[in-house]
């Protein structure tokens, strides 16, 4: 073949390949809420074999997929929901809800064993892998239980719930019994050793079963009624023991007026049982009596506050319940949490036997998160209980609401660490002695939150502490970059076991392998000493994310795994789904899941954190124009450099012209490899949508002054614009601007500041600041706003009294006179978040003014909208960017409006004829204002 054949070949070649490459469609709504993603993984314990689940594949369901880590082998299991390897890594059990069939899959293998009519099935949590149990759908309500190792069964008949013991040595099972015609369940525990079944209890009912660690133990709630008065007991049983008994009940709590709620969980040594009591019975209102809500300047909380704490109806305000504990030797109840009280985290290690000795619980009068920088009321307080007597000590008072949240006990309970606010130090409190202890001040580091670092209440904000050695007597600590390994006695050097490395290189160190929010969950994280530990790494320059290692205990640079841009794990501030990697009980094998803006998340395996196997192939982004990220760098007006994230489409063509919309919300550049599902704009825009149709994104940081958020925001976004302006591929006669919540707020103020921008779309902005200060959060927590403005990311870092200058500043509603930029707002009446009364503000001054501008406001939309109401706001944003920064043609609801009698019925979204534009407004004449003989221009 000549050399001119083969160049017009590869020519028709390239040229194929674009042709089909430039014909790949945009994304459009028909992809909404139905985009495939990956979620749930688990690794069998020999690392072997993985699972995962695809949601929307097929659509509206899920698929389970089931693989090899090492060979091809693989079993996808449409519309599985309930999958499990066992303990011995040898088999998968899964059920499928719709057919009620159990499945059975020798790993490895492609043949599936199955049981029909399966309501439900059980493994042990931890174990041997030995024992499976399924519920029959049946008349006999059959439980049977299998060995998996021999095949050998075990029926039960008559069984309305069944419980293993974590390590698979017992089984429990609740029965009816019929007797004399009188209903009672009886429970019975199955020893797994050899199958003896002994009946512990019979009663009226039986629920809220709860082991030890160690199995052996048991407690759960029955309910008698005694004189017609129905009474919570718990009931307590030890292995060996003939039978169970009543521990203790509502009897002994009836002069409180308290009564049993449900257990939650034994002691990590076994000697208690922590229990939550509920009030019996709540006043009743008279029914003569005058429904009037007195306000009072001595009420703690506001009255709008207290009738949401009392609002059964309220979701985010459930019935209050108090931590109490049971000693089991003397069935002793002491309630830990009084009112205004709430438990602080446990230092739960049930694997380190450590005996619970106390716990602390944070109290306050007043409303403690929003309160606190004024109200001496809404002060925390912190109380150490001591669970063998009950005994309360006041360890601090007065304290921010945050601040109280970072007192931790050791494991040991031997230690109290906290976070100073008054120094910027963390301290030890040694239970024994009452010796505190500076364990920082000899460190140069930011204890508190990078993410929140501008804003006014950034010194009472504490990175929560990572976790412990786990003899209790080293604890770990993030600051904005490294990791610190503390002795609580202060007897030893604090060691910086990342050695400085992320300060200087600004890349941001974590534990990978323990979650970042476990030490504010329920049972926080130990380690072993000296152990080596894979670490998460963001470099807060480059937006690479990755992983590094490092000893516990060691001075020493960590060692670079890998740095990619991608995000595995991410940074605290960016809302990504962060996933952990998951390791493989048994061996050093690691699932991670992995992302780009430009490729879906999926599963990847590892055993260095060097080189990473893809497990999945989830990519439907590949069938459509997607989208490309570029750092960008650029000026602000005052001089000061900035980053931001530029969304171009997959297409992109620079000798083309492009409109371009800016999207902000605080710092999002942190997010540049984050890939977005394209779906809905349910407030905020859906990048890949827009720029999957034609136009470009641009998302600029937000670095705020205090006292200024306004002026920070129009600093940043017209930074931006007027540096994307000079390029010879955007189109600067149409430039528009797009934000949600807060960033419908700064929407707000730029358009009253600037004329740059073609159109500005602002959902559940704030236009007042005055009037916003002084208002509640409409629903759900009847809270006051005020220290929202004075210490959140409103930013005014003082009270309305103290500088109401800065108020005015910040109220775009004051200068909607000059704006003329046309407008789309969203305000919704049932906003929790932004009153109403913001958007009206706005809206009304507006077009009193003769401004072109529109307000969408959904019933039962919230500070954002979902569902179809979501859908209607994605098209009609879609049509009001089009026509002002396409010029396609406007619809009819931006031309002629829609009466509220054609409201639900007329949606106007027919286009109108080329060249109808919306009018101009009601102002006589266009004029400013109408002046008469009340007005003067003296």
């Amino acid at each position: 073949m000549s050399e001119m054949k083969k160049f017009i070949l590869f020519f028709l070649l390239v040229h194929f390949i674009f042709y089909i490459h430039a014909q790949k469609p945009a994304v459009d709504s028909s992809v909404f809420g139905k985009w495939p993603t990956i979620e749930g993984t688990q690794l069998s314990n020999d690392g072997k074999y993985a699972v995962y689940w695809i949601i929307n594949r097929p659509q509206g369901s899920h698929t389970t997929v089931i693989q090899s880590v090492s060979d091809k082998w693989k079993m996808e299991l449409p519309d599985i929901y309930d999958a499990t390897i066992t303990q011995d890594s040898r088999r998968l059990i899964f059920s499928n809800r719709a057919d009620t069939t159990l499945g059975l899959i020798n790993l490895g293998r492609s043949e599936i064993k199955y049981v029909k009519n399966v309501t439900s099935f059980k493994t042990p949590l931890n174990g041997t892998g030995q024992w499976l149990a399924y519920q029959l759908n049946n008349g006999d309500k059959q439980l049977v239980l299998v060995n998996l190792f021999s095949d050998e069964q075990n029926i039960f008949d008559k069984v309305s719930d069944y419980h293993f013991n974590d390590d698979g040595t017992a089984l429990l099972l609740k029965s009816g019994v019929h007797k004399d015609s009188v209903f009672s369940v009886a429970v019975q525990w199955v020893d797994l050793k050899d199958k003896k079944l002994t009946e512990i209890w019979e009663g009226g009912s039986a629920d809220n079963f709860i082991f030890d660690a160690s199995g052996t133990q048991l407690a759960f709630v029955t309910d008698q009624t005694i004189d017609r008065d129905k009474s919570t007991e718990i009931v307590y049983y030890s292995q060996g023991n003939k039978a169970a008994f009543l521990l203790t009940g509502d009897l002994r709590l009836r002069k409180m007026n308290f009564g049993i709620s449900e257990i939650q969980r034994f002691s990590n040594d076994g000697n208690n049982i922590f229990i939550s009591l509920i009030k019996r019975e709540a006043p009743k209102a008279e029914p003569t009596g005058v429904n009037v809500d007195i306000w009072s300047y001595r009420d703690a909380k506001l009255q709008s506050q207290q009738l949401e704490d009392l609002n059964p109806k309220n979701y985010f305000r459930p019935q209050p319940k108090y931590t109490s504990v049971v000693r089991i030797k003397d069935s002793r109840i002491t309630r830990l949490e009084q009112e205004n009280e709430q438990m602080s985290y446990f230092p739960y290690s049930p694997e380190l036997k450590f005996p619970e000795d106390f716990v602390i619980v944070i109290g306050g009068e007043g409303d403690l998160d929003n309160e606190w920088n004024w109200n001496r009321k809404a002060g925390s307080s912190v109380v150490l209980i001591s669970l063998s007597d009950g005994s309360r000590k006041v360890i601090d008072s007065g304290l921010a609401y945050p601040v109280a949240l970072s007192y931790k006990l050791s494991p040991n309970g031997k230690y109290i660490i906290y976070y100073n606010a008054a120094n910027g130090n963390y301290y030890s409190y040694t239970i024994s002695t009452r010796e505190r202890k500076n364990l920082t001040n000899r460190i140069k580091a930011i204890w508190t939150s990078f993410e929140n670092r501008d804003e006014p209440d950034a010194s009472y904000l504490p990175m929560a502490a990572a976790g412990w050695i786990e003899d209790g007597n080293s604890v770990l600590l993030y600051d904005h970059y490294d990791i610190f390994q503390i002795d609580p006695s202060n007897t030893k050097s604090p060691i910086n076991i990342t050695n400085g490395y992320g300060s200087k290189h600004k890349i941001c160190f974590r534990l990978a392998i323990n979650d970042r929010f476990m030490a504010s969950s329920y049972r926080e994280s130990t380690f072993k000493a000296n152990e080596r530990q894979i670490l998460s790494a963001f470099d807060r320059v480059t937006k690479e994310d990755g992983f590094y290692s490092a000893d516990l205990g060691n001075f020493k640079n960590p060692e670079k795994l890998c740095m990619q841009q991608y995000i595995f794990k991410g940074p605290e501030s960016i809302n990504v789904n962060s996933f952990t990697p998951v390791k493989a009980r048994n061996r050093e094998v690691y699932m991670v899941r992995r992302m780009n803006a430009s490729e879906s998340e999926n599963c990847f395996i590892t055993r260095d954190f060097k080189t990473f196997t893809a497990l999945s192939g989830n990519y439907p982004e590949k069938k459509y124009n997607w989208l490309t990220t570029k750092l960008v760098n650029y000026k602000m007006p005052d001089g000061k450099q900035n980053q931001g994230i530029l969304y171009l489409p997959e297409d992109f063509d620079s000798a083309k012209k492009y409109p371009v919309i800016f999207y902000y919300y605080e710092k999002l550049s942190e997010g540049l490899n984050k890939f977005i599902t394209p779906d809905v704009s349910e407030g905020q825009m859906n990048i890949p949508y827009f720029v999957s149709n034609g136009y470009l994104v641009f998302t600029p940081d937000i670095y705020k002054r205090i006292g200024y958020p306004g002026a920070s925001a129009f600093n940043a976004v017209v930074g931006a614009a007027n540096y994307l302006a000079s390029k010879s591929w955007i189109d600067s006669r149409r430039m528009g601007l797009q934000g949600h919540s807060f960033g419908g707020f700064e929407t707000n103020y730029i358009i009253t500041h600037t004329n740059l921008f073609a159109a500005a779309m602002s959902a559940s902005g704030m236009s007042d600041f005055i009037s916003c200060y002084g208002s509640i959060f409409p629903f759900r927590s009847g809270t006051s706003r005020q220290r929202q403005y004075e210490l959140k990311h409103d930013g005014m870092g003082a009270s309305l009294w103290q500088r109401p200058d800065l108020y005015i500043k910040n109220s775009p509603v004051l200068r909607a006179d000059k704006v003329s930029t046309p407008v789309l707002m969203m305000n919704n009446i049932t906003d929790s978040d932004v009153p109403f009364a913001q958007g009206v503000e706005f809206f009304t001054a507006l077009r009193r003014l003769g401004k072109v501008c529109w307000m969408l406001q959904y019933d039962k939309g919230d500070h954002s909208v979902s569902d179809r109401n979501a859908q209607d706001l994605t098209v009609r944003m879609t049509q009001f960017f089009d026509h002002y920064l396409k010029g396609l043609p406007a619809p009819k609801w931006m031309v002629e409006g829609i009466p509220a009698k054609m409201k639900s019925i007329d949606n106007g979204f027919e286009l109108e004829p080329a060249g109808v534009e919306p009018g101009r407004g009601l102002l006589k004449n266009n004029s400013e204002i109408i002046r008469n003989k009340y007005f003067s221009d003296k």
